[in-house]
């Protein structure tokens, strides 16, 4: 999939940002960060292959539901074989809520990179992570990942997809074997100046450094700060990612995208998520005119139900409503 400006010819072998992320909405919200930018931007979902070189390379693996040690597995093949450039900026999109397994696939792509160092004196290599993501409610205060500002472990969503043990993100660093030190929201708004010197000296002693963010300003403070960091790689939201292509000077304005035709007749709505969230929104569709059908998994196994829905679907196709469909 290609988004972005008109095709640029990028002669490099390897992209000028390389993301990696555990599910395809990951890799396209990154991937469209960096489209809005002006560059351009493909998604792809196999590593090996052995197309043009976008500006912007999005992998998806693929790998939020497989074990941890199989994801580290492929996370480090990624950047193996993509990121070997010392001028490609290396991005490892984690979930704003901490799905998957963020701390070993971290570890791995920070490993990778540094098994790249062509000479003993060359940076060692180190991670900025910043998961927030403000215009969801993600953000991150003291080290700890918080939802709309509740600690994430307090979270409904924490408890569905039984997340783990901690939302502190240090803690988690160190389940993955990284050494971690924080940046707490008064170095990242103490200046560039200041929270860059403040972080490279957090690096002499760390593997990690976790920066705290609760708006879009701090994410581009951070970015703005970590670009010169010598060996640096970066871990986050598709918040950020943006706002690194910008402080690397990557960005222009996008080409013009003709606009798609207009559709004039119904449209259907699935919603298939198991979110609180989901269910008020299925809702609120259904207060505005629109048909909503419920679909029970029973209805599979229940050849009468299975009719009843059938003749319900038949029904609501031929009102010329728009229809919501719910799970």
């Amino acid at each position: 999939m290609r988004a972005g400006s008109a095709p640029v010819e990028h002669r490099s072998l390897s992209p000028a940002v390389l993301i990696i992320a555990d599910d395809l909405t990951g890799a396209a919200d990154s991937a469209v960060a960096c489209a809005t930018r002006g560059l351009s931007a493909v998604v792809r979902f196999d590593n090996d292959s052995s197309d043009a070189c976008p500006e912007a390379l999005s992998l998806d693996t693929d790998t939020r539901a497989m074990t941890a040690r199989d994801a580290a597995a492929i996370t480090a093949a990624v950047v193996a074989r993509h990121g070997g450039a010392q001028d490609t900026l290396v991005f490892k999109k984690i979930d704003s809520t901490l799905r998957g397994h963020p701390g070993a696939e971290i570890a791995a792509a920070l490993q990778a990179r540094r098994s790249q160092r062509t000479t003993a004196d060359a940076p060692r290599g180190c991670v900025i992570l910043a998961p927030a993501f403000p215009a969801l409610g993600r953000t991150t205060v003291a080290g700890r990942q918080l939802l709309d500002g509740a600690p994430l472990e307090q979270t409904e969503l924490w408890r569905r997809e039984r997340m783990g043990d901690t939302a502190l993100l240090p803690a988690l660093m160190a389940q993955a074997g990284l050494s971690a030190a924080l940046a707490p929201l008064a170095d990242v708004r103490a200046g560039v100046d200041v929270l860059r010197a403040r972080l490279s000296a957090a690096l002499q002693r760390a593997d990690v450094v976790v920066c705290d963010a609760e708006t879009d300003a701090d994410l581009a403070a951070i970015a703005e700060a970590t670009l010169p960091l010598a060996g640096a790689i970066w871990a986050g939201s598709a918040g950020l990612v943006g706002h690194l292509v910008t402080a690397a000077g990557l960005a222009r304005p996008p080409a013009q995208v003709e606009a798609a035709p207009t559709w004039r007749g119904p449209l259907l709505f699935v919603v298939g998520s198991l979110s609180p969230v989901s269910h008020q929104q299925a809702a609120r569709l259904a207060r505005e005119n629109v048909t909503h059908l419920r679909v029970d998994a029973a209805l599979i196994d229940d050849a009468a139900g299975a009719a009843r829905f059938a003749a319900a679907w038949d029904a609501a196709l031929a009102s010329g409503r728009d229809i919501v469909m719910q799970t």
